[in-house]
C-alpha cells in the first residue's frame, strides 16, 4: 500500500536462549542509484570535513593530474543540490569548501548527503552529514 509505514520486528536468541523479541521501528523503503565510472580511480578517496559539519565543508582531494574536475552533493534521493566547476592546477592535495547552501541559496537542512567528484572517467564518492 503506497505511502504507508509498515512496523518491523526481528525475533533473535538472548543470552540464554531464549527467543527475544526486538522492535526495528518503522520500515521505510527508498531507492538507491549506483553510480558507475567506466574504470576505477587511481586518485585517493574525497574525504570531507569535519563531520558532522554546521557551517561549512572541506572537500579534500589529492589529483594524479592537473584538469578539471566537477563536484556535486546530493541528498538521499538522488537530487542534485549543488554543483560547482574547478579546475586542478597541479598534482598534489586540493581542497574545496562548500558553505552547506543548495544552487539557490537556500541552507540545506539537518541530515544525510552525497558528495560526488567526477574527473573523466574516474568518480570519487563521501559522505556529508550535516548538523544544526
Amino acid at each position: 500500500m503506497a505511502g504507508t509505514c509498515a512496523e518491523s520486528t526481528r525475533a533473535s536468541t538472548g543470552i540464554h536462549g531464549n527467543p527475544k523479541k526486538r522492535e526495528m521501528g518503522p520500515r521505510v523503503a527508498f531507492r538507491v542509484d549506483t553510480v558507475r565510472a567506466r574504470r576505477v580511480s587511481p586518485e585517493p578517496g574525497l574525504s570531507a570535513r569535519p563531520l558532522p559539519a554546521s557551517s561549512h565543508i572541506t572537500f579534500s582531494f589529492e589529483p594524479s593530474a592537473p584538469g578539471p574536475f566537477e563536484p556535486s552533493v546530493f541528498d538521499v534521493q538522488g537530487r542534485r543540490l549543488q554543483s560547482l566547476q574547478g579546475r586542478a592546477e597541479g598534482a598534489g592535495r586540493h581542497e574545496l569548501r562548500w558553505d552547506l547552501r543548495d544552487g539557490s541559496g537556500r541552507r540545506v537542512p539537518t541530515g544525510l548527503y552525497l558528495a560526488r567528484l567526477r574527473r573523466g572517467d574516474d568518480v570519487l564518492l563521501a559522505r556529508v552529514v550535516i548538523a544544526q
